[in-house]
Formats: C-alpha cells, structure tokens, sequence
C-alpha cells in the first residue's frame, strides 16, 4: 500500500520536529522577527503549531 504525504514525512513526531526548528533556528535567531514572539510561550505555540499543520496534512489526505 502507497504511503500517504502525512506518513511519507514522517507523521506526528517529523513535523513537530519540523517546527521545533522553524522556531527555534529561524524565527527566534531573527531580529527583524523575534520581537514579536518576546511575550510568547513557545512550548504552546509549537504545540499548537504542530497541531495545525498536523490537522491541515490529514485533511489533504481526506481529498
């Protein structure tokens, strides 16, 4: 059976790590950026992040 997009990169665990790095290499070594994430609980914000873009992948599988 063909994998689907949401497994062939990894599932859950691949794109929490996937936005772990967005945050943590990107955004907050940005200057022009990180100021507004200063007031931000970046646990809850990965957290929810990786839920939505979880949540958005199984919805492309649905189509």
């Amino acid at each position: 059976m063909e994998q689907n997009l949401y497994e062939k990169v990894g599932g859950e665990e691949a794109i929490a790590k996937v936005v772990d790095y967005f945050y943590s290499e990107l955004v907050l070594k940005d200057d022009t950026v990180n100021h507004f994430f200063k007031e931000t609980d970046m646990e809850k914000q990965r957290r929810h992040q990786s839920k939505f873009n979880i949540f958005t992948m199984r919805l492309l599988i649905l189509e």
